[in-house]
């Protein structure tokens, strides 16, 4: 197999069964809960990254949808009328507008949450990095998932988040070294697991 075409294998093998990550808005509720959607390349095929990474992402936003569908926005609304300075009130609105695919609304919340709360700063980012990812800002993206990995080094999903926009980017060594890293500190998922293989 010629270098490239691995690399390409590679990524795309690692995006279409690994995107859920990215499209879980909040992180904290539930670490382990996993997409069991898995795709294949066939042989001689030349999978191409972005448009396995393209269908994910509506596939995440549907998911994250559904997962916030018990929270209107009008009732966040004024959840945060009651309580300006509620760091929780600005991550559930933004998770609710992230799920409706206003990201650059959900970006504000996020970012202002993080202003009000910052013991939960990690989650602001992540999900901020998420809303990003989704606006194709990925740059603004890498930075929020680098605080998430400066305040917790462990927190895997962050690794594999970067990989995915640095792949975006083909910047693939750097989307490589993500990967392993997110593969050594998460050994027993079975997806990146099996990329090692």
């Amino acid at each position: 197999m010629k270098p490239l075409n691995f690399v390409f294998s590679f990524l795309s093998m690692f995006a279409v069964s690994s995107l859920f990550f990215i499209g879980t808005p909040v992180w904290a509720e539930d670490k382990d809960t996993a997409s069991s959607t898995q795709e294949t390349v066939s042989a001689g095929e030349e999978p191409v990254v972005e448009e396995a990474v393209a269908k994910d992402k509506e596939q995440l936003t549907s998911e994250a949808k559904a997962s916030s569908e018990a929270k209107p926005i009008d009732n966040l609304d004024e959840a945060i009328k009651k309580d300006p300075k509620s760091g929780q009130a600005y991550l559930d609105r933004g998770n609710a507008y992230f799920a409706a695919k206003e990201y650059q609304k959900a970006i504000d919340d996020f970012t202002k949450g993080l202003e009000l709360d910052d013991k939960n700063a990690m989650t602001y980012y992540y999900n901020r990095g998420n809303a990003y990812l989704q606006l194709n800002q990925q740059e603004k993206a890498i930075a929020d998932y680098d605080k998430v990995i400066e305040l917790d080094p462990e927190m895997y999903q962050a690794y594999v988040n970067r990989a995915l926009v640095y792949s975006d980017m083909h910047q693939y060594p750097k989307a490589i070294a993500d990967f392993n890293k997110a593969e050594n500190l998460k050994t027993d998922h079975q997806k990146i697991y099996a990329l090692r293989a």
